[in-house]
């Protein structure tokens, strides 16, 4: 029983300690990003001109398209890859793997694009409607 008690109280010390470690991680990501937020003053409120919110909205949706085609820079990148070095042929086991990763690969491009060109649509559609009125 006192074998036990002490595996328990380590036990307990270990993620009394895991958890400080993860709170305090927390507290500095939540000091840092107010700061990253401050130094960028990207906060919208009303008081901000339409020309202003128009610009952090385009800054949003350039970000979220040129974040997708970096994924699907990267996805092609790595199956072009695979194809050169042959990994394949050289560790036959790794098959069944790299043939789900191939496929998984494929819908996640397919999603990136999806996501890289719907924002493209909407700056487009939205330029054209500033400009044409």
């Amino acid at each position: 029983m006192q074998v036990l008690e002490l595996v328990l109280e380590l036990v307990l010390e270990v993620v009394n300690k895991i958890l400080e470690i993860i709170s305090s991680l927390i507290e500095k990501f939540k000091t840092s990003s107010i700061h990253f937020q401050d130094s960028l003053d990207l906060e919208i409120t009303n008081e901000k001109s339409n020309i202003q919110k128009m610009a952090y909205g385009i800054l949003i949706l350039s970000i979220v398209s040129l974040w997708s085609y970096f994924n699907i820079i990267g996805y092609l990148i790595m199956t072009q890859f695979f194809s050169v070095i042959k990994i394949e042929e050289r560790y036959p086991k790794l098959y069944r793997y790299l043939s789900y990763y191939k496929k998984r690969t494929f819908i996640f491009v397919l999603i990136d694009i999806f996501i890289g060109i719907i924002p493209l649509i909407i700056l487009i559609y939205f330029s054209l409607g500033v400009f044409l009125k």
